[in-house]
């Protein structure tokens, strides 16, 4: 134990599936990879455009090319959201009650050998 507390990574097998934690000072996340190279890391913030303060509770969408939704996950108080999912290019959409949903396209690879790809947004108020 002592030893991944100086790493910061635990890889285990557990029924056909690895999981993988990536531990750091800012969170502790946890996530299912089913095949080593099969899912890709998404990680960001969003803030407010006008303050630069974190918006918590931020819904990210994760579209496909093709336009299907495959993920949502939600920010926490520091404004950080994180996903792991499929390989592949998505479309992800940041959106909050009150500010302009905005999206960027981005895409997700190898999170065993590189690390998540980062997207921030800024939100501007709905005026």
């Amino acid at each position: 134990m002592n030893m991944i507390n100086k790493i910061g990574l635990m890889v285990v097998l557990l029924l056909g599936t690895i999981v993988y934690c990536k531990l750091d000072e800012r969170n502790a996340f946890a996530q299912e990879i089913q095949a080593a190279g099969t899912y890709g890391q998404f990680e960001g913030v969003v803030t407010n455009y006008d303050n630069g303060r974190p918006l918590y509770m931020a819904k990210i969408k994760f579209y496909t090319e093709s336009g299907v939704l495959k993920k949502t996950v939600y920010t926490n108080s520091n404004g950080y959201y994180f996903a792991s999912i499929w390989n592949g290019t998505y479309r992800i959409e940041a959106s909050k009650v009150g500010f302009i949903t905005k999206s960027k396209t981005a895409y997700a690879c190898c999170p065993i050998y590189e690390d998540p790809t980062r997207v921030d947004f800024r939100l501007r108020k709905v005026p």
